[in-house]
């Protein structure tokens, strides 16, 4: 009797066993601690804005640099914010959100100057080739609007604890019935025609580089 009931409860601890290695393990969301996300406004999108009398400057400690080859581009070097309740990334998904300090502010010189602001920027990756664009757009209280969409694949690594992602393509939403769109916003904010600023151009050519914890 002792022995059957003993042949009985091996059988059920290497049941229980197979089971526990045949589930997968749950893919762990990690903090990331450190990190910079660099946005390119390439010449297509300079000569778009520059066109209709638009500049744009840096929010610290976000960081403009002018870039003179091949053309005029934007470059943006803007830090994530890594404090406890900052950014975090899942690497098996390709999952987070990555938050932001600084931002860009954009000005029509030619009226009044008019000018608006995308602050507090948030990427959220819902994917390896799906991303959106948050900010919190114009002066305090600024709502936070969508304001860019990404369906590009950009190119993924990670070595140790550090990963790149290159080559998020960023263009500019447009308007819904309830939402208005990232190019209507700057068209109200910056006094231009409505229609004028592209939805079709890339407007942030997006590289994330970072750590995890």
């Amino acid at each position: 009797m002792h022995s059957r009931s003993r042949s009985i409860l091996l059988i059920v601890i290497a049941a229980l066993a197979l089971f526990i290695f045949a589930v997968p393990a749950q893919a762990a969301t990690v903090k990331v601690v450190k990190g910079t996300t660099q946005m390119n406004m390439d010449k297509s999108v300079v000569k778009d804005l520059v066109g209709q009398n638009v500049v744009v400057d840096d929010i610290s400690p976000a960081t403009l640099t002018v870039n003179w080859t091949s053309g005029i581009n934007w470059f943006f070097s803007v830090p994530i914010y890594t404090s406890s309740s900052g950014s975090t990334y899942n690497w098996s998904t390709k999952t987070g959100t990555f938050y932001h300090s600084g931002g860009i502010r954009f000005a029509n010189v030619f009226v009044g100057p008019q000018q608006t602001r995308f602050q507090g920027l948030r990427i959220i990756a819902t994917g390896a080739n799906s991303y959106a664009l948050s900010a919190a757009v114009g002066t305090s209280p600024a709502p936070r609007l969508t304001v860019a969409t990404s369906t590009s694949k950009p190119r993924i690594t990670k070595s140790g604890k550090r990963v790149s992602i290159e080559g998020i393509q960023f263009k500019l939403t447009p308007n819904t019935t309830l939402v208005p769109g990232g190019a209507a916003v700057l068209e109200s904010a910056l006094g231009l025609k409505v229609g004028t600023v592209s939805t079709s151009l890339v407007f942030f050519d997006t590289d994330l580089f970072f750590t995890l914890k």
